[in-house]
């Protein structure tokens, strides 16, 4: 599946940052927007433990509460391919949604 489906962008667009540069960062970088479309995504994708911590991370403001959010995130998300398999499993009963989209 190489489609890039309107969650899946949604997902990647929050999840890139964070395992580039952390929780902090991206609280920084996006808007809420952007938090909410992804726990919108992540919910589609199964991932309702995900949905909830990115949900929480959106509106964090202190540092250590930011830390504490980069280790969950990690061990919720330790390698990409937890996010590739969840998209490998909606793809199969939802293929139609995954029409391509503009970044």
């Amino acid at each position: 599946m190489s489609e890039l489906s309107p969650h899946r962008w949604a997902l990647l667009r929050v999840h890139n940052p964070i395992m580039g540069d952390g929780t902090g960062y991206a609280n920084e970088m996006l808007d809420p927007q952007a938090f909410a479309a992804a726990s919108e995504a992540c919910g589609y994708f199964g991932l309702n433990e995900l949905a909830d911590l990115i949900k929480r991370i959106a509106v964090m403001n202190d540092g250590d509460e930011l830390e504490r959010a980069t280790r969950e995130y990690g061990r919720l998300v330790p390698f990409d391919q937890v996010l590739g398999d969840a998209f490998d499993r909606r793809f199969v009963v939802a293929p139609d949604d995954f029409d391509p989209v503009d970044a």
